[in-house]
Parts: structure tokens; sequence; C-alpha cells
């Protein structure tokens, strides 16, 4: 003759999200299932009882924190910079457990330009991107390598950043031109888009 089976939790308490289920049918027995929420040790006791019988058992059961999403720089490439202008771009990641921290761990950023996190104005993980910002002076093509670090997770991506030189008008000065003689001068620019600017005078 078959007996029910009666279970209950007799101390302790179960992971936050899990819960026991007695089973049906003629197995003795139940599941503990769910999806727990918090990390941490929860020790319980269980007890089932089957008419004048009685068996209780103390478990333990350790809730292990979330793995952390993997971390990894989604910037792919950076504006260029120019000679003399202010200059600023960020560099975003994404993943990780904690706050974010940048450096530039290999070759060279141009000079008058560095690369640090943005600000946060909470106090809680702050995952901000890394600007590289500031003034450059020279310039050139620049190879460098940003490294993002997110609690024992880091994660490196190269970066190649283009300096151009100075926009500025490059012609120095104008030859005088003639009363009742066609009048015409180049005026030309280096750096930037390299385009020039005719300028012309006629007077009578």
């Amino acid at each position: 003759i078959s007996q029910t089976s009666s279970w209950s939790l007799i101390a302790g308490s179960y992971p936050s999200g899990i819960s026991f289920t007695q089973s049906g049918g003629s197995v003795v027995g139940g599941n503990i299932t769910g999806t727990p929420t918090t990390a941490g040790t929860y020790t319980f006791t269980l007890q089932v009882t089957q008419g004048l019988l009685t068996a209780s058992k103390q478990f333990t059961l350790v809730v292990d924190t979330a793995a952390p999403t993997p971390l990894s720089i989604i910037t792919t490439s950076l504006p260029n910079a120019r000679v003399n202008t202010a200059y600023s771009a960020s560099i975003s990641a994404q993943g990780g457990d904690s706050s974010y921290s940048w450096l530039a761990t290999a070759g060279v950023l141009p000079t008058g330009l560095s690369l640090s996190a943005v600000p946060c104005s909470s106090t809680l993980i702050c995952k901000a991107p890394g600007t590289i910002r500031g003034t450059p002076t020279t310039a050139g093509t620049y190879i460098f390598t940003a490294t993002v670090t997110s609690g024992s997770q880091s994660f490196s991506r190269q970066f190649t950043l283009v300096v151009d030189t100075e926009f500025t008008i490059s012609t120095l000065s104008l030859p005088n031109a003639r009363v009742g003689t066609s009048y015409a001068q180049v005026i030309a620019t280096s750096g930037g888009v390299r385009k020039k600017c005719l300028v012309t005078d006629a007077r009578d």
C-alpha cells in the first residue's frame, strides 16, 4: 500500500528565486528548481513525512555570481586630428563586471593628446568610455594600443590616429598690381582639403 509523502522546509531558507516542488506519481521525492537571483551560501533543512515515518536532512546550496559579460572595445577607428586644433574622440567598450579604467599601453599618442576615462557623476559602477583629448602639436601618423580594464578582465585594441597639418593660408604676400592692367594671383592654402582660391581684380 503506497502512502503519500509530505515535504516541508523546517529550517533555513532557499536562495531567492528557488523553490521546492513535491514530485507526483510513484516517486517519493521532489525537485528544487528556479532561477537564483542572489549569490551566496544557503543552508536549509528538508523534512519528509510518510505515514508514521519521518526523515530530515540539511542541505547546503552555493549560488555563484553570474559569469561576467566578456569585455570588448567596440570603437574601431578614430577621426583625424589637426595640428593646433582642439581634439576629442571617444573609445567605447562593452561588457565587464565593474568600472572601466583606460590606458594607452603600447605605441605613441600624438604629442599634446592623452587617453583617460570620462568622469562619472555616480559613485556606482562606471562604464564610461575612454576619451582622447587635447591639442596635437605635430603632424604625422601615430599607432597606439588602447586597453580597457574591468575587474579581472582586460581588452586591448590598436588604433591609428592621423594628425593633419595645420590649415593655413600659405601665400605670404601679393605682388603689386598696376592701374589699367588685369591682375590675377593665386592664394594657396596648406593642410585640410587642398583647394586654391583665385583672387582677381581688374581696374580701369
